[in-house]
């Protein structure tokens, strides 16, 4: 009951949300205000339909947000998101396209942005043949960064074992679940250390 109530009241704020932008839409003459509150609604409500893999209102939303002057890292990150997760389902070389464009302008944008350098890796790994090598360099930068950014470490470990360098992924798996050990359980760090245990079987 808690939780359909929460969603009732999210789904009713997200409402609230639509309807201010159709509002604030219908202002013939738009001052620097309803500008801003543009943009930021619309930030809202693609965060919203992200979370909910929406990718074509995600691109609009985004898009839009973009448009009211919103030229933030996270907007172009999560822009980047959405054309990467679409490309892949709908097999499109020119959302993976738009995909890396986004991921790297967040980077330009704010060159600590970790989740877009994981992002464009995995994009880059997977999805352009010439980026394996850039795929394994920015996940070492994560690295360097944060050696607790586990999904950038079980990527190291899934590149190297992919690229035939077992030995270190094993090594790399082995480090990890070391480290995952010392975390109390909980629902990710179980997910995670079995994660990693299939991983070293392998």
């Amino acid at each position: 009951n808690m939780r359909r109530d929460h969603k009732g009241k999210v789904d009713q704020f997200y409402q609230e949300v639509k309807d201010k932008i159709v509002m604030l839409e219908k202002e013939e003459y738009k001052d620097a205000t309803t500008v801003s509150r543009l943009a930021e609604q619309y930030n809202l409500i693609g965060t919203f339909y992200l979370e909910r893999r929406l990718w074509d209102l995600t691109i609009d939303a985004f898009t839009n947000s973009m448009k009211y002057g919103n030229k933030s890292a996270d907007a172009f990150y999560s822009l980047g998101l959405a054309y990467a997760n679409r490309g892949v389902e709908k097999n499109s070389p020119e959302d993976i396209n738009k995909a890396e464009y986004n991921y790297r302008k967040a980077i330009e944008i704010r060159s600590n942005l970790l989740d877009a350098k994981y992002a464009l890796s995995i994009l880059l790994f997977y999805h352009r043949p010439e980026g394996k090598a850039e795929a394994q360099s920015l996940i070492n930068e994560i690295l360097v960064k944060n050696n607790a950014y586990y999904q950038a470490r079980f990527a190291n470990g899934r590149f190297n074992y992919e690229l035939g360098n077992k030995e270190k992924a094993l090594t790399i798996y082995q480090e990890l679940a070391a480290d995952l050990e010392k975390h109390p359980p909980s629902g990710i760090s179980n997910d995670y250390k079995t994660e990693c245990q299939n991983n070293i079987t392998r």
